[in-house]
């Protein structure tokens, strides 16, 4: 089976487990623990340099302690709703987009604490993926997933603009958003997001299509993603970072998403799945500069 195809079937059985989990804890009543991924770092992950982010300790309040904003908010007529959790204070706001649901993979994580000790950090679940509602029982495509995140964001009244950062299939998620929505983005960073593939078909791929079995976001991955991407990438303005790591799902070789925005740089960091989580500070570092950036360019207080 291609690599590509192998990939998404990961994020795609990684959203369905969480799903799973989730729904028998509230048959239990019991409390869900944190799915952000944990794992030992490899050697070269220990061995690689990081930057330092603003250290958390005795001495200073836990960034993610307390949450600052937690509820789920109406994005559509139907009354359908989509949960969202943010920390820290500041702008602009860093979303963080992923394979399965942000605040399934991304909650209690080094990362989102290093960010949140800056400015606000927020995570969301994408309709399908629980506390956010069911998704609409139709087909679903990137302009959808799109129209949800900005009818969020306006119903809880984040400011634009944001700083975007998508995992694997986060990528494709957050530049589709920032060509669609200019004015809403002030920078993107893609981690490990494998370039999307114009040749994927339903045989290498049959979970990429909206009904599947356990396709809780009912999106059209295959064709509504994989496919369009791949024959035409998307275009923006705002600044993007691009992170390789040596040993995950996008190889530093992978050049795909530079061509996505002209003020594209790309960063290589060693290891794979775990680096998420061992070099948090350096990829904290990376989603702070464009937070810089951003305010710096806005105007001064009249």
């Amino acid at each position: 089976m291609p690599r590509f195809a192998t990939v998404r079937r990961v994020w795609l059985q990684r959203a369905s487990v969480v799903v799973a989990v989730l729904t028998v804890q509230a048959c239990s009543g019991s409390t869900p623990p944190s799915t952000a991924p944990r794992s030992e770092p490899s050697a070269a992950a220990q061995a690689a340099p990081s930057t330092p982010a603003p250290a958390i300790g005795s001495r200073q309040p836990d960034a993610i302690a307390s949450v600052g904003l937690a509820e789920s908010y109406t994005v559509d007529a139907s009354g359908r709703r989509l949960t969202m959790r943010c920390w820290g204070t500041g702008d602009p706001t860093v979303f963080f987009e992923s394979g399965g649901g942000g605040l399934d993979e991304f909650e209690n994580s080094s990362l989102v604490r290093r960010i949140a000790a800056r400015t606000r950090a927020c995570l969301y679940n994408r309709a399908g993926l629980a506390p956010s509602d069911p998704a609409p029982n139709r087909p679903r495509e990137a302009d959808d997933v799109a129209a949800d995140f900005r009818a969020l964001v306006r119903e809880a009244r984040i400011s634009a603009p944001y700083v975007l950062f998508g995992r694997s299939f986060g990528g494709m998620i957050v530049t589709f958003y920032a060509a669609t929505h200019p004015s809403d983005v002030a920078g993107v960073v893609v981690f490990d997001s494998p370039a999307p593939s114009a040749t994927m078909t339903l045989q290498e791929f049959p979970e990429g299509v909206w009904d599947a079995p356990g396709s809780v976001e009912h999106l059209n991955v295959l064709t509504g993603f994989e496919n369009r991407f791949g024959k035409k990438p998307v275009r923006f303005s705002a600044p993007l970072i691009v992170i390789s790591t040596t040993a995950g799902e996008a190889p530093p070789e992978d050049r795909y998403w530079l061509q996505t925005s002209p003020g594209a740089r790309h960063v290589t960091l060693q290891g794979g799945m775990e680096v998420i989580d061992v070099q948090a500070d350096a990829i904290a570092t990376e989603i702070l500069s464009l937070v810089e950036g951003a305010a710096d360019a806005s105007p001064s207080p009249a």
